[in-house]
């Protein structure tokens, strides 16, 4: 499946990153009128609150009078114990009874200027460039918007968003904030596959890690090789990228672009869990690497072709830059059946990648197939042997 990224995140003045295939909540609404008065801020602090509960219930600890002075000025509303509005109450404060925002309400807590900002946002929740810095960082500090970078993060220079406080004000639904790597991890666990969160120089991303296999989960972002895991789940435009590492084979898993976080991640644990569980097939190259591991030989796969590092701690991306030993049949293959082997050869290769001697060769003058097994195990010997004598 071709590899398909995002758009880098745009910065102020420009358009905000596209999110692909993102379904999300409009905000296209028309405008709502600013009432006069605005809350003190104990009032303001109490209907903050109310903004953060259930069904905008003002807290109970609310004092009387203030109750009073925002029934009066239509900010909340009286609603009977099975959420009903109560229009027969009167503005006395009852007690024990159940005062709730209301829109009007809502707006109270916003500056024409802050509002007008709000009721500018597009589908994906971003504000728009033309709203300016002193607005935005207010908008912050009430905790309305939330900045993201183009990975996900949270960033103070990233693009603003509507938070999910924001989408209580502007009445709209709330989006699932749950960091995407703890969905993946998590759907993970129920087929008994431990995973964790690891940062790499491209971003973060989620790791697996057991015996020689490995496989790294990430999300891929903009042009430049970003990764991305612990974006918000609503985020998730973008299906997860597996890359799997087994003894030197690689493997490549793709998930759906336009695919819930959830749904994603539920595919992708599945089809790695029947990754991990499927029979081994035999080749050439795993009757190789067999043989190899025997000789305690540790090679990593090149294409059609395997290679050993002959300098310690070498990371598998650079054997190919340092000098090694390359080992490939005469065809050049390694996924061949081992009945179709036509015999291995191994070269002692310097830091350029030319071959400099030839350690084994198994094939046979007329290309025929030769015993995979045996010339494996007698190519892994004439290794073992020839980096055992140069270490002497």
């Amino acid at each position: 499946m071709p590899q398909r990224t995002q758009r880098t995140a745009a910065r102020p003045g420009q358009s905000p990153p596209a999110l692909e295939h993102l379904t999300m909540p409009t905000t296209s609404r028309p405008a709502t009128a600013k009432t006069a008065k605005e809350p003190t801020p104990y009032q303001r602090k109490k209907m903050l609150e109310a903004l953060s509960a259930p069904d905008h219930q003002m807290p109970g600890d609310t004092n009387g009078r203030s109750l009073k002075a925002m029934h009066a000025e239509r900010w909340i509303a009286h609603y009977t114990a099975d959420g009903q509005p109560d229009l027969a109450l009167t503005a006395e404060h009852q007690g024990h009874t159940l005062f709730r925002l209301t829109k009007r309400g809502r707006m109270a807590l916003l500056s024409d200027t802050k509002r007008a900002a709000l009721e500018s946002t597009d589908e994906r929740g971003a504000l728009v460039s033309t709203v300016l810095w002193p607005t935005v960082a207010a908008l912050v500090h009430d905790g309305f918007i939330v900045r993201y970078d183009d990975q996900g993060r949270r960033d103070p220079h990233g693009w603003p968003y509507l938070s999910n406080l924001g989408r209580r004000l502007m009445g709209l639904p709330e989006v699932d904030e749950t960091p995407a790597a703890d969905v993946l991890v998590a759907e993970l666990a129920k087929w008994g596959i431990t995973a964790g969160i690891e940062n790499s120089p491209h971003g973060d991303q989620v790791v697996y890690r057991s015996g020689p296999v490995e496989a790294v989960f990430y999300r891929t972002v903009g042009k430049e090789l970003k990764h991305s895991a612990t974006h918000p789940a609503w985020m998730h435009g973008t299906g997860w990228y597996v890359w799997i590492s087994d003894g030197g084979d690689r493997t490549e898993i793709w998930g759906v672009d336009g695919d819930d976080v959830r749904t994603d991640s539920t595919a992708i644990a599945e089809t790695f869990a029947e990754w991990l569980t499927r029979p081994p097939a035999e080749t050439a190259g795993t009757l190789l690497l067999a043989a190899l591991a025997a000789a305690g030989l540790y090679a990593v796969r090149d294409l059609l072709s395997y290679a050993i590092a002959l300098v310690p701690g070498t990371r598998d991306e650079e054997v190919m830059n340092g000098p090694h030993i390359k080992i490939a049949d005469s065809a050049p293959c390694v996924d061949h059946e081992p009945g179709e082997h036509t015999g291995w050869q191994a070269w002692l290769c310097d830091a350029d990648g030319a071959p400099v001697e030839l350690l084994h060769d198994g094939s046979r003058a007329d290309n025929a197939p030769v015993d995979c097994r045996a010339d494996s195990a007698a190519a892994a010997r004439a290794i073992a042997d020839r980096i055992s004598a140069r270490t002497v």
